[in-house]
């Protein structure tokens, strides 16, 4: 039986599943190397502001929607930045 499911990875939607929001790992990276430059430049890492990613994915894999019969609403179709077909 097949059920509709929501992830935390973009790997899962494009391996099948219906749809996944999660982090931008590019963005994500990008910040990353900013602590690394940080601390390589001699910045103590105790001292650093911990930061959460502001930019999210949200990816539904269309085939999956259609074998389910889901039908999505408008709002949340204009939201989509990624469909995978």
């Amino acid at each position: 039986m097949g059920l509709p499911a929501v992830q935390s990875f973009r790997g899962f939607v494009d391996a099948g599943g219906l749809m996944s929001y999660s982090p931008d790992i590019a963005n994500n990276h990008r910040i990353a190397t900013t602590y690394v430059d940080r601390i390589l430049r001699g910045e103590r890492p105790q001292g650093m502001a911990a930061v959460q990613s502001d930019t999210y994915e949200l990816a539904i894999n269309a085939r999956t929607l259609r074998v389910l019969g889901i039908t999505l609403p408008t709002s949340l179709i204009a939201r989509v930045d990624t469909f995978i077909d």
